[in-house]
């Protein structure tokens, strides 16, 4: 064999080899998912290397291959090594030098910043230059070069300067070193500084420091107080009561930031005006008469020439006006207290009077950047006023709602005062009804100024364009005011807003995702050591397994078995032959299946201990010589500490074949592999699944081992697919509490749910983690990226969906373009880069308003902390809590959820201070409260934008608050958002960044703050224009698409006349048109235009890539429209591919027939005959609802056609079964016997009590396969549904968990197991529970062996039915317990509407019973027991000798326990359980009978109905089985009787048999029994109600 000659060689290298190293690599944890930016340094740095020493005239004498760092090394040692010389310094000045910058440490472009700036100091040195007496001069002269551009730099030299330095106290040097930082100071001013404060006490100049650091003072001021008595005193009289900046101050900065001279002209007159006039105005008022003519002024002004004086008048009033507004008054009582209101300040009427007069021929509108807390909502507010009174019509966009809503209330009086009208979209609906809803939106925006946000404007704009609704009216698009532009325009540019469409058909793929996640769930992202890529390693297995199948797959080989792998190890010692035999005989004992033996074999856990890394390297050796060096494996270990994959062994050359391996210990190991690889196998694997439903029979038992998909989607499958596999793989990644959380949804909130009910209102939430830090909880992710998250914490999963519509909101802004234009406001307007993307893409102007207070925020140097996350934790715990200890409040800001919340246990177990978490809009509040020293506030981006955190007067003092970010973002207008939360209003501040360098992108990694500001200012550029080149592009060209198809929808219309457009579903049956009262040619209105928007939906994700690579529109242009042409041709003659859009024009017509079932079928029963015809695998639906049709209109031989039906219906209904078994029980219902027989109808929706949003979307899965109707024979009794929910998603979760662990090649994954799991645990509580479980007890050995006898009496005695439960031990005997029935007494009240609902609803008097047990002697003792475990409760009674607490609490452990058993043990209960031998199906024709009498005749239990035998009598009280004798009122249907009103008896099993519907305690058929359990859902009473069950 090739294998053993190979370990022979082996064996002689062996003993030469000594072991490398021995890796202990557990687990494989997924790497967090950094910002990734690529950048070559060594070829930058070089090139900047060069064109530094050619500006100085250096060159290199000889080539040399040092590398780049070496090289500049020696260039600066020469340099300094002259200089010192020249100079009469040591060598210990470049000691001192290399220590102070921590050279060693430094990346090679700030080497390169180090040498620049030696180099400077050497060659640009003056004969006045001061002489170099000291090694600290010299660091000094440095210093001053660095401090400018790498204040870093400068810093570390600084603080080894001051290292030595014996009057400064330690925070002092600190606080200098943060001052050079902030270059306050310039380095000759730190200089004089320590010269002036010789003799100065230590604490005194700590003082001194901490306050002009505090308030940001310039040098000259601290000199200047240094000379008097208290120098203190006189800086903090300085710092605290600053003035605000006049205007000529004002005036100078806007002048630096090229504002056009027409306005700065206008500007300076006006500002030095209002300067003057408006602290005259202090206590004025505006009168009607006045604001009248404020109005008249404000719309004869000509922005384009303004007249000053008006404009110098207008800017006035409007501040008083503001003042009025903004006054607040108190009533209590008599006492009034009035909090005057505030005029504007110079900046907000500069910044006023730039939005007014900015305009230019080429940028229509204007952007402002304007610090936080400089009153941006009152600019806006004043400047929509003015907008408004000119008759402009103005829209207001906020990023939030909330914010909407507190903005209008703010400045609404402002509004009223002018006569301004003013609404918030979407309105305050209260309790208005649904039908008004619409109404109230379209008045909304008949108001002159509409405050919403960006989604919600788009939405609106597309239901009246896309959907033909009435919502703007005819309110057009003509000047928008922007809050946070940036964030709508940058952050959000490429949003896309789209109304939901629900495609019909899309249900199907859901087993097609499940079947991705079981084959993806298992794989991990791992990081390469070596070159930083990022792999995937598959599923950890059995070494010996996962090298077999790296090589040869999931095909299995007659010659060669996993185990041959392990052989050779034999050989090497390292396990025994009589080992690796007991090996065998395990696998052999476990039918061949090594997860079989291994779950039960100490033999196979024992080799795989000794099979370690490199135990695995050597049989991977040997096997790679047995392959003739055709395979090659490529060895690598998990490293924990950096949690990368570093390789192992030797590097192999290129085969054949080569596959990468990580290995683990314990005989464990995967192999890795690319995505791009990974995603090919995967789809490969599907799509061998799949089958299209033109393929198959109806014969699910022939296609279970595959995924039957209708044909029409097979196109769009094939599409999706990778992109599926994709967004699964995405899905392992992405991480809950930072990507997403899991929250109560949309649609839930404000219901009022129990505990226990959370989860089923829980759903996956995207979080705006890198910018808002806001839950998105209107938005959701697409292309199975939803569902998959879902499916990984076991959630409900949403539908999935096409975009057949969208807006982005570039595309909302730009509409504005044609109007007045785009005017916005933001605190980061950003750099250069976003603000030239601003002005080319929204035709905007971009400029920066000054503060109207000097700015007194201090950042210290940011830190990067080695020694990964727990050191990174512990630095920031220590630098919180030293903030904290001084007086300053802190907020730490922290990139996502996951890392909030370990920071707060971390600070709150080792801080005395309290500590405040922000990290949900919806439960935390910060803004509403003012902060004292100390206090400690963690959050994330949420509380990083617009927050304004309020502080006291003393925190201001000692620093004011200290603002810690702990993670780098990806653009700096995040960075200054999170900044500008402290500083607000002119108040101190602190900043900082605290940095775990394991979290960096490489590019970052050891570099300093300015460094890495300039790479992200680099990479933010290259973002944007990659954006305008791909994504921008995509967007215009799916809009021009989306346009020419509403276009084609639009010219479309005139194919259907105002009456055939009617909607059926909203139509009375003595509205409808003749035209509905039979079959058309062409499909129906509303399903056409349905089947053409899926169409055009399906086109565009079918041409994605033409789209990506940026086609020629032209021709996809035509191809739409000749698509859409073709489409649109067969509809009008009737057909479709889709086999959905026959189901909706069905539909339409039955909606109608439902009405007036028994008149016309409005072609009904024409189209569900179609669908039948056009999709054979799918057909049963249509059966169905064709027999609902033929039995209501019952025509001649409508009764055998309506058998048939249902019997063809019952063939193919097992289809369902692998998706969602919606039909499963309702459609096997036969038709037998004679006379007339008619249908009671159930809408689907009315089936459940159930209201919760869980239970709606399984009915909307219903409704979606066309079953919106069911029905029952007259008289029938009724039944509650619930427990057939609760089975139909049992059924499908087990269906679906089976086929998913079929598709894993046998390996079960932990999602198949826990949807197998959870379905099981549905059907045991929905169906047949109490048998079910009485049948466990008995067999399992739960009981030791007894059985169990249930004797069912009445209130008399009477003895009714008894049930016998055989245990496993005959001799351990029976437990006997006995049900006494008794009727329940039952109010006649209400009124004859409700009666005669009751009636309707087949609602009867309750009955209720209790448990008795039967001692050996006869004697009975009862069960006092009032909840739904009463029967275990009688069971451990019996048992058992306890107190009655004591027995509840067992009896509940024991129905627990019984759960356990059938899922520990699922084949030995699996046909108990599974649905389809619950129906258990035979050609009997008394499967169902109707009686002409329309009267149930019950079969008593072992015997026949003789001819004129007295009708049986219900044992249950429930009424006689023939109740012919009764009155009309009273005669009863026994829907309502305990048995059924429970719900446990399920349409299919009792459409087998009528009469189990009626007496199931006393009927028999085949083996099946109907035991009794108590009903949960009965009122609590004395007597419990119980419920009957198969």
């Amino acid at each position: 064999m090739k294998i053993s000659q190979a370990n022979e060689r082996l064996k002689q290298k062996l003993i030469l080899k000594s072991q490398e190293f021995h890796q202990q690599a557990h687990t494989i944890q997924q790497p967090l998912d950094i910002y990734t930016v690529d950048r070559d340094e060594i070829e930058e740095t070089e090139k900047k290397f060069s064109e530094l020493m050619i500006r100085y005239e250096i060159t290199e004498i000889e080539d040399t291959e040092d590398s780049l760092a070496n090289r500049m090394k020696c260039l600066q040692n020469e340099i300094m090594v002259d200089y010192c010389k020249k100079h009469n310094l040591t060598s210990s000045c470049l000691f001192s030098f290399d220590a102070a910058v921590d050279y060693d440490a430094l990346p090679l472009s700030d080497r390169l910043s180090v040498l620049e700036a030696v180099l400077q100091v050497v060659f640009e040195e003056t004969e006045d230059d001061h002489e170099h007496q000291y090694d600290r001069d010299f660091l000094l002269s440095v210093i001053e070069q660095l401090h400018d551009a790498h204040p870093s730099l400068a810093g570390k030299l600084l603080q080894n300067i001051l290292y030595t330095d014996v009057q400064l106290t330690m925070q002092s040097k600190e606080i200098l070193c943060q001052i050079l930082f902030n270059n306050m100071w310039t380095p000759g001013d730190i200089t004089d500084f320590m010269h002036s404060i010789t003799g100065k006490g230590t604490e005194q100049v700590s003082s001194v420091l901490h306050t002009a650091q505090t308030y940001k003072l310039e040098y000259c001021t601290v000199l200047k107080a240094l000379g008097t008595s208290d120098p203190l005193k006189m800086l903090q009289n300085h710092g605290g009561y600053e003035r605000h900046k006049d205007a000529k101050t004002i005036l100078s900065e806007m002048h630096d930031e090229n504002l056009p001279e027409n306005v700065l002209t206008i500007l300076e007159d006006v500002l030095l005006y209002l300067e003057k006039e408006l602290p005259k105005n202090g206590t004025a008022d505006l009168s009607e008469s006045e604001a009248e003519d404020l109005k008249k002024m404000v719309k004869s002004l000509d922005f384009n020439d303004p007249d000053r004086d008006v404009l110098k008048q207008v800017l006035v009033k409007m501040s008083v006006a503001v003042k009025m507004c903004s006054t607040i008054i108190f009533q209590k009582g008599e006492k009034k207290t009035v909090i005057e209101g505030y005029l504007p300040r110079l900046t907000q009427l500069a910044t006023l009077v730039i939005f007014l007069l900015s305009k230019s021929k080429t940028n229509t509108g204007c952007l402002l950047e304007i610090g936080t807390g400089e009153g941006k909502s009152c600019i806006l507010a004043m400047l929509a006023a003015i907008h408004a009174v000119r008759g402009v019509n103005v829209d207001l966009v906020t990023s939030s709602l909330v914010l909407a809503c507190r903005d209008l209330e703010e400045w609404k009086k402002l509004y009223n005062l002018f006569g301004i009208t003013s609404s918030v979209v979407p309105p305050p609906l209260n309790d208005s009804p649904p039908e008004k809803h619409e109404e109230l939106i379209q008045d909304a925006y008949n108001k002159q100024v509409v405050y919403s946000t960006v989604g919600t404007f788009a939405a609106d704009t597309l239901r009246q364009e896309f959907e033909k609704k009435t919502t703007r009216g005819k309110r057009s698009f003509e000047i928008v005011l922007v809050d946070e532009v940036d964030y709508m325009t940058l952050d959000n540019g490429v949003q896309i807003t789209f109304l939901s469409h629900e495609s019909r058909g899309l249900q199907h793929l859901e087993q097609v995702l499940a079947s991705i996640w079981a084959v993806t769930s298992a794989c991990r992202s791992i990081q390469m050591e070596e070159t930083g890529e990022t792999m995937w390693a598959t599923r950890v297995q059995n070494f010996h397994t996962a090298a077999l199948l790296a090589m040869i797959g999931s095909d299995t080989s007659d010659t060669f078995s996993p185990l041959d792998i392990l052989l050779p190890g034999i050989e090497l010692g390292f396990y025994s032959g009589d080992e690796f035999e007991m090996l065998k005989a395990s696998v052999s004992a476990g039918e061949g299946k090594e997860e079989n033996a291994a779950l039960h074999d100490d033999t196979w856990k024992s080799i795989m201990a000794k099979t370690g890394v490199e135990q695995q390297y050597d049989l991977l050796s040997v096997l790679e010589m047995g392959m003739e060096n055709k395979v090659a494996f490529n060895c690598y270990v998990y490293q924990s500490e950096t949690r990368k994959a570093a390789h192992f062994g030797e590097q192999k050359t290129e085969t054949d074949q080569n596959i990468n391996m990580l290995l683990l210990e314990n005989g464990k190991a995967s192999e890795i592999m690319s995505e791009k690889v990974l995603v090919e196998a995967t789809v490969t694997e599907l799509t061998s699944k799949i089958k299209y439903s033109k393929q198959c029979s109806s014969n699910v038992e022939t296609e279970k081992n595959t995924l039957v998909i209708p044909p029409f989607m097979e196109e769009y499958l094939k599409k999706q697919l990778p992109v599926f596999v994709e967004n699964a793989l995405k899905a392992i990644q992405m991480t809950k509490g930072r990507e997403y959380i899991i929250e109560k949804s949309l649609r839930a909130q404000g219901m009022d749910i129990s505990e226990e009910d959370q989860h089923m209102y829980h759903t996956v939430i995207p979080v705006d983690f890198q910018a808002s830090g806001m839950l998105e909880k209107s938005k959701r992710w697409g292309d199975g990226l939803q569902q998959f998250l879902e499916m990984k914490h076991q959630l409900a999963l949403s539908p999935l969906s096409n975009v057949t519509n969208y807006m982005s909101n570039r595309s909302f802004f730009k509409r504005y373009l044609s109007g007045k234009g785009i005017f916005g406001v933001s605190g980061t307007l950003g750099g250069d880069a976003d603000k030239c993307f601003l002005t080319r893409h929204y035709k905007t102007a971009c400029y920066v308003i000054p503060a109207h207070q000097r700015k007194k925020v201090t950042e210290l140097p940011a830190v990067q902390v080695r020694g990964g996350t727990d050191e990174w934790i512990q630095t920031l715990c220590d630098t919180v809590s030293k903030v904290s200890d001084r007086g300053q409040v802190v907020l730490v800001v922290c990139e996502d959820v996951n890392t909030a919340n370990t920071l707060n246990e971390k600070i709150t177990a080792d801080s005395k201070h309290p500590v405040t978490m922000y990290t949900n809009s919806d439960s935390h509040s910060i803004e509403n409260q003012e902060f004292t020293e100390g206090q400690i506030i963690i959050t994330t981006n949420l509380g990083g934008r617009g927050t304004d955190i309020k502080v006291t007067k003393e925190v201001n003092q000692r620093g004011g608050l200290c603002v810690i970010l702990t993670y780098f973002p990806n653009n700096r207008r995040v960075e200054q958002q999170v900044f500008g939360r402290t500083g607000r209003k002119g108040t101190p501040g602190m900043v900082q960044l605290i940095l775990n360098q394991e979290h960096l992108a490489r590019a970052y990694q050891g570099h300093s703050i300015e460094i890495m500001r300039e790479l992200r200012e680099e990479f933010e550029s290259k973002r944007i224009k990659d954006m305008e080149k791909e994504k921008l592009v995509e967007i215009e060209m799916k809009e021009e698409l989306f346009s020419t198809f509403c276009q084609f929808l639009s010219d479309f219309d005139q194919h259907y006349s105002t009456e055939e457009k009617t909607d059926l579903f909203e139509l009375k049956v003595k509205d409808v048109p003749r035209y509905f009262e039979s079959h058309c040619t062409k499909m129906d209105y509303h399903p056409t235009l349905n089947a053409l928007k899926e169409s055009w939906g399906l086109w565009l994700i079918l041409h994605t890539d033409q789209i990506n690579t940026q086609k020629d529109i032209m021709k996809l242009k035509e191809d739409l429209i000749q698509h859409l042409k073709n489409t649109s041709h067969k509809l009008l003659q009737g057909n479709s591919e889709n086999f959905y859009d026959h189901i909706q024009q069905a539909l339409g017509r039955t909606a109608l027939h439902f009405q007036n079932k028994t008149k016309c079928d409005y072609g009904a029963k024409f189209y569900w005959k179609k669908a039948s015809g056009f999709e054979n695998y799918y057909r049963a639906v249509a059966l169905y609802n064709q027999a609902y049709v033929t039995i209501n209109m019952a025509e001649k031989n409508y009764k055998d056609e309506a058998r048939a039906l249902l019997k063809e219906a019952e063939k193919a209904i097992d289809v369902y079964v692998s998706e969602t078994a919606n039909t499963l029980s309702l459609v096997s219902m036969s038709v037998t016997g004679e006379g007339d027989v008619t249908t009671v109808d159930s809408t689907l929706y009315s089936l459940s009590s159930c209201e919760d949003f869980v239970s709606s979307s399984e009915f909307s899965l219903f409704h979606n396969y066309g079953l919106i109707v069911v029905f029952e024979v007259k008289q029938k009794p009724r039944f509650s549904f619930d427990a057939l929910i609760c089975c139909f998603i049992g059924v499908a979760q087990v269906v679906a968990g089976v086929l998913i662990c079929a598709l894993t090649a046998g390996s079960l994954s932990s999602f198949g197991l826990g949807l197998i799991s959870e379905g099981v645990s549905d059907i045991i509580s929905g169906v047949m529970a109490a048998a079910l479980e009485l049948h466990v007890l008995t067999k399992s050995n739960l009981l030791e062996g007894k059985g169990i006898r249930v004797t069912v009496v009445d209130s008399k005695g009477k003895l009714l039915s008894e049930e016998t439960y055989p245990g496993t031990d005959p001799a351990a005997g029976n437990i006997r317990v006995l049900l006494t029935k008794t009727p329940e007494n039952c109010s006649k009240k209400g009124g004859i509407l409700s009666r005669l609902k009751s009636r309707i609803m087949g609602q009867t008097t309750p009955y209720s019973g209790h448990f008795d047990i039967i001692r050996s002697d006869g004697s009975t003792q009862a069960v006092n027991s009032e909840n739904p475990n009463c029967l275990f409760h009688a069971v451990i009674q019996a048992t058992t000798n306890a107190p009655d607490h004591v027995l509840k609490v067992k009896a509940k452990e024991l129905r627990s326990k019984v759960s356990e058993e059938i899922r520990s043990h699922w084949g030995k209960y699996v046909n108990a359980v599974k649905i389809q031998n619950m129906f258990d199906q035979t050609k009997s024709c008394n499967k169902f009978k109707i009686a002409q009498s329309k009267t149930w005749h019950v079969q008593p239990a072992g015997a026949a109905v003789a001819s004129g035998q007295q009708p049986h009598r219900c044992p249950r009280s429930c009424g006689d089985a023939d109740q012919r004798g009764q009155s009309k009122a009273e005669r009863r249907s026994p829907a309502d009787s305990p048995c059924q009103r429970a719900g446990a008896v399920r349409p299919a099993a009792v459409g087998a048999d009528p009469s189990r519907f009626f007496c199931p305690s006393v009927l028999t058929r085949d083996s099946t029994r109907i035991q009794i359990r108590p009903d949960s859902r009965a009122t609590s009473t004395p007597e419990r109600v119980f419920r009957a069950e198969l």
